[in-house]
Order: structure tokens, then C-alpha cells, then sequence
């Protein structure tokens, strides 16, 4: 598993739901992604950024670390502007306003079941930024 660079066309590819039957699979797959983060010093990735076109993103913020299946943001409030960085472009940052806070639903690997979750500044702003890149948008390039 490698991370995909700018400008790999991958990057702009809106990814498919992952199915039920799919959920075991995607926990071992969420294992690794997590793994190279950590190995990259990241605190967010989405499936596209290895090369997998399907709804999977992991997130480790303060202390806070999880693999999520087929998530949205069901929920935004307020804004906030900050510089972001990304592993797909290494080295550059770029001004991007957010939600200052949002909710989350999505699958959790452990149980495959539902799961939701409110989240405010930096681990608001990594959800939003890991998302976007599900949906083949990538603000840092």
C-alpha cells in the first residue's frame, strides 16, 4: 500500500459505497491505511489516497482514532479558516475554511454497525478534509 500523489486522476474520482458484505474486508484494509498514516506522520486518509475507490477514510486526532465506512456529514456549524496540508501533496499548504463543527454518520469496522459522532476544530477539519477527497475534491494541491 503506497500513498497516490498530486496529480493522479484517482485523486479526482468520486468513490462507490462499500457494501455490507464488504465490512470485514475494509477492517483489515483500515488497519493498514492507519498504519502508513502513522508511518507518514499523517492524522487523516481516504481509500482514494491509496489507490481504493470506495468510502473508507481513517483519522487519528488527539487521542481520538477511527476507521469509518461510507461516511457523511450530516450536520455543519459555524467556520473556521486554517492551513492544511495533505499526504497526497507533501509540502504544501493551503488556506482552507471549514465547519467549526459538524456530525458524523457512518459504519464502524469493529461491528459493521451505524455509528454517529459530533466533532469540533481539528478533528472536524480532518473528517471534512478526508471526506472531500471521497467525493474526488482535493483543496491542497
Amino acid at each position: 500500500m503506497k500513498i497516490i500523489l498530486q496529480p493522479d486522476p484517482i485523486l479526482g474520482c468520486v468513490c462507490d459505497p462499500i457494501a455490507a458484505s464488504e465490512y470485514s474486508r475494509w477492517r483489515r484494509i483500515g488497519i493498514e491505511m492507519l498504519q502508513l498514516m502513522h508511518d507518514r506522520n499523517g492524522i487523516g486518509l481516504a481509500a482514494p489516497q491509496v489507490g481504493l475507490l470506495s468510502r473508507c477514510i481513517v483519522v487519528s486526532v488527539s487521542g481520538i482514532e477511527f476507521v469509518a465506512i461510507n461516511p457523511m456529514i450530516i450536520w455543519r456549524k459555524g467556520r473556521m479558516g486554517a492551513r492544511e496540508g495533505c499526504l497526497s501533496a507533501p509540502g504544501k499548504l493551503v488556506r482552507v475554511d471549514r465547519a467549526e463543527s459538524i456530525r458524523l454518520v457512518y459504519i464502524t469496522t469493529i461491528r459493521g454497525s451505524p455509528h454517529e459522532r459530533r466533532a469540533r476544530g481539528l478533528l472536524a477539519r480532518v473528517i471534512q478534509h478526508e471526506v472531500d477527497h471521497l467525493d474526488g475534491i482535493c483543496k491542497v494541491k
